[in-house]
């Protein structure tokens, strides 16, 4: 029986596609009723899509008997109930990876999500602009180019760190991050676009505000953005933000 350490490379799908030199890995146990499958990259954008795949797979095989999976852009954490033999458990995921083809289990969804860069709405892009020596037309240009990918869901509940962002855009995070930001703020953070689905604290720079709802507690799923969803922005003016906002908060 494969040990929950093992090193495996398995001979795993990308698109469809079978790869002759297949990301390697390792399984390992997380804690006394989880195992954590770490995918052993210095770039994770060529196995997102396994990733996406694979977690989706997991959440639905009854077989295995996950109660939790939680993915990353590099690692996927699978909780067991208490008791549960973890090596088992190892080897019937080495088993799904290996005939895993992300083409066929995962679908995305695409979402064109509105953004107001009016200044009421965007309490950091004054300081971007003159970081950046950016024109607010220039910004806006260079954040709405681009195609967004959610690379996995993290923070809190429905928020997506979204990977694409170009790379002058790129900010680090605050050093003193604010106190209260609200729902549907656009920012920046590192490499990382995102939207903060509920008013919470934060780190990230604001840069917009969409009128769009992220998150109902009580739809399922709960969360407009899924792992491996594209993201495309477009701005509006602050009218069109008061049109669409009062449209989606009835």
């Amino acid at each position: 029986m494969p040990s929950p350490s093992l090193n495996a490379c398995a001979a795993v799908w990308i698109n469809g596609m079978p790869m002759h030199n297949p990301p390697p890995h390792r399984i390992l146990p997380y804690g006394n009723n989880a195992l954590l499958l770490r995918f052993e990259t210095d770039d994770p954008a060529p196995i997102l899509p396994l990733i996406w795949a694979l977690a989706h797979t997991l959440r639905r095989d009854a077989t295995l008997g996950a109660i939790d999976v939680i993915a990353t852009m590099y690692e996927i954490a699978i909780h067991f109930p208490y008791g549960t033999s973890l090596p088992d458990k190892a080897h019937h995921i080495e088993t799904l990876l290996q005939h895993l083809s992300p083409k066929n289990v995962h679908r995305t969804a695409e979402h064109h999500i509105p953004v107001c860069y009016d200044f009421e709405y965007a309490s950091d892009l004054p300081g971007l602009l003159r970081m950046k020596g950016l024109s607010l037309e220039e910004f806006v240009q260079i954040h709405t180019s681009r195609t967004y990918r959610v690379g996995f869901i993290g923070f809190m509940p429905g928020f997506g760190y979204l990977t694409g962002l170009d790379a002058r855009l790129h900010t680090p995070r605050k050093a003193n991050p604010s106190i209260r930001i609200p729902a549907g703020s656009v920012a920046i953070g590192a490499s990382f676009c995102g939207i903060y689905p509920l008013q919470s604290p934060g780190g990230w720079h604001i840069i917009g505000r969409t009128p769009q709802r992220i998150f109902w507690p009580h739809r399922d799923p709960p969360c407009l953005l899924q792992p491996g969803d594209v993201v495309v922005f477009h701005p509006i003016d602050r009218d069109e933000f008061q049109q669409l906002f009062n449209e989606t908060h009835q």
